[in-house]
């Protein structure tokens, strides 16, 4: 089926000066999560009326992010806490911080990875499920080994790397781990390995809102404050659409790590801040305005995000992998594969940094392949949502003043061989992520997930699988 490559995934970029970690962290003199890449030419943001693309690239101590920007054709994907590895023994930025410091030790991760389901609080009522191993393929073997072949640089036991997955007609044709989940266990990565998701999160919180607008509980014209009142007075003209097309104008939170580490911490910083732009008159990529989205799920349903994720979404996609992290699951998801970022030659491991992260519907979605070709499948052949909802996940936006915003409810409309899809990426933490799905009714998707930081792209990898298989 294929008739044109699927190009790149792109995001807009912007460059983070913080330095330090943990304990040692500064602010920063930008926020860190827009939708970015290297090289991709993409702008950061659009003023009033101006739809053109602006020139800007990403060099190794910056953060990219996976968002879609004013007049992006690519799908993209996004960086929550990004990073970015420098292999030169150079600068390395980490969730939006910098470190210049060559000696930083690696960690050791404490998560469990000798346990293959994943661990659902009852409160979400997910069902648990083992890890059976990869599926038979449906594929045929010369495109299976295509498959093997993009990823067989890091199909080695002592290797960090990738899990792919592929749904065709709305099944899983293909799922696979290549490399292990942590340097320590040497765990090997498969299907079910579960993933920090990142800012390929977004769509989840999307799907969430656009759930909510079915139900009756919001529209996208209701001022935010009328369901988050403690929100300062200057978010008053903020509309629930501002914050989905990232034209809110609110700062962002990221700036200093050493603080918002929860959804409640998040809105308690707003309170000190001002807005960067009149809202409305442009699009600039902010992790505040999901994370502000999820509190507005919280208060409008009566349902945290969590919950309402799990048992609204994930649970009738039988994503038995897969939940949104916050207070209430304070520790890592087993069967996780660990984040790396390779620092002056030894590998850093970021484990510490989650484990006391608790901010959510900007990241912080845990699930693995199998489970997000699940996901994107479901914009085929909705499984979840009606009509409305999928008009409203797929449908770009557009500021005040009528310029093109080229992002949805947290996901990026786009096409692939004259049939539309819509992606989004992640990159935080070592954890590089992307999901390709097409919307057209057939119900297929390519999803990638990776461990490796910048030596593993998924948003370089999984555009190479769909022009393989579709």
């Amino acid at each position: 089926m294929t008739s044109r490559a699927f190009t790149k995934s792109r995001a807009p970029f912007v460059a983070v000066c913080a330095s330090g970690w943990f304990g040692y962290l500064m602010p920063g003199c930008s926020h860190p999560d827009q939708p970015g890449g290297a090289g991709t030419g993409l702008p950061t943001s659009t003023s009033v009326g101006d739809a053109s693309d602006d020139e800007s690239s990403s060099e190794t101590g910056s953060v990219s992010s996976e968002d879609g920007t004013v007049g992006s054709s690519s799908p993209t994907g996004a960086a929550d806490p990004t990073t970015s590895d420098d292999t030169s023994g150079g600068t390395t930025t980490l969730m939006g911080t910098t470190t210049g410091d060559s000696t930083i030790a690696t960690t050791t991760s404490t998560m469990d990875d000798s346990t293959s389901a994943m661990d659902v609080t009852s409160d979400d009522g997910a069902p648990a499920e083992s890890d059976t191993g990869v599926p038979p393929t449906t594929l045929d073997p010369g495109t299976v080994a295509q498959i093997d072949g993009v990823f067989s640089p890091w199909d080695k036991p002592d290797s960090l790397g990738c899990a792919v997955a592929v749904a065709r007609d709305g099944a899983v044709a293909y799922q696979r781990g290549y490399g292990v989940t942590n340097l320590t266990t040497k765990q090997p990565i498969t299907g079910k390995t579960v993933f920090y998701l990142a800012s390929m999160s977004k769509q989840v919180t999307g799907a969430a809102i656009a759930l909510a607008v079915e139900d009756g509980e919001v529209t996208v014209e209701d001022g935010i404050r009328t369901h988050l009142p403690s929100l300062p007075g200057y978010a008053d003209d903020i509309r629930v659409r501002h914050l989905l097309y990232h034209t809110s104008g609110l700062t962002e939170y990221l700036i200093d790590l050493s603080s918002p580490k929860t959804n409640a911490d998040a809105i308690d910083f707003l309170a000190g801040k001002t807005l960067d732009f009149t809202t409305g008159s442009q699009y600039n990529y902010t992790n505040t305005n999901y994370v502000v989205l999820a509190e507005l799920v919280r208060a409008s349903t009566g349902m945290s995000f969590r919950q309402f994720a799990q048992q609204r979404m994930f649970m009738p996609l039988e994503m038995n992998h897969t939940q949104v992290r916050d207070e209430t699951s304070p520790t890592i998801p087993p069967n996780s594969a660990t984040g790396y970022i390779l620092n002056a030659g030894s590998w850093i491991d970021t484990t510490p940094f989650l484990e006391t992260f608790f901010a959510n519907g900007d990241g912080n979605v845990w699930s693995c392949a199998e489970d997000m070709v699940k996901w994107g499948s479901n914009f085929g052949n909705q499984v979840v949502g009606g009509a409305a909802w999928f008009s409203m996940m797929t449908t770009s936006g557009k500021t005040d003043y009528g310029a093109s915003v080229d992002y949805a409810f947290g996901i990026i409309p786009d096409s692939h061989a004259g049939r539309p899809t819509v992606s989004h990426n992640g990159v935080a933490l070592g954890y590089y992520t992307q999901g390709i799905y097409f919307t057209d009714g057939d119900g297929d998707a390519v999803v990638v997930l990776c461990n490796a930081g910048a030596e593993a792209r998924a948003d370089d990898l999984a555009p190479q699988v769909v022009n393989i298989v579709f």
